[in-house]
């Protein structure tokens, strides 16, 4: 693989990360505020960016393995061009993954929530149960006579 083309890589790798660094800060808002299901439709988004950036690694993993002493044959310019872009995506992967456990520990607080209101309604159910049985085994003070 040519240096243009590990450029071309590491810029598109850039270009992604961004964009789902863009949508994890907003899952974590949306997740901030409580609204689930806008939440849902970002995390279909993100998983969307993380597959394309699957593609992208295996289209480079192959090339690779077959010209391992590449680096040695890349020109100083080029490999401080290609560190810089590795630093920089470092840093976003490093905040997407900040983020990731902020989101994380909202998801926690609502899920929390949301079982201890389950278990309100399970109380109230067992309890209605208890004295609303089924219609096949209605009680003679729940049946109306005439």
């Amino acid at each position: 693989m040519e240096t243009t083309g590990i450029l071309i890589y590491y810029n598109q790798v850039l270009t992604l990360s961004g964009l789902l660094l863009a949508i994890t800060e907003s899952i974590r808002s949306l997740a901030q505020k409580g609204q689930v299901e806008q939440v849902a439709a970002r995390l279909q988004k993100r998983q969307d960016v993380i597959d394309q950036l699957k593609v992208i690694e295996k289209r480079l993993t192959p090339q690779q393995r077959i010209q391992k002493d590449i680096w040695k044959s890349i020109a100083p310019r080029d490999k401080n061009s290609i560190q810089s872009l590795v630093k920089s995506i470092r840093k976003v992967i490093e905040r997407v993954e900040i983020l990731d456990m902020e989101i994380r520990t909202f998801a926690d607080h609502e899920r929390e929530k949301v079982t201890g209101e389950l278990k309100k309604v399970s109380a109230s159910h067992k309890l209605i149960k208890k004295y609303v049985p089924s219609r096949m085994n209605t009680p003679g003070y729940f049946s109306l006579s005439i």
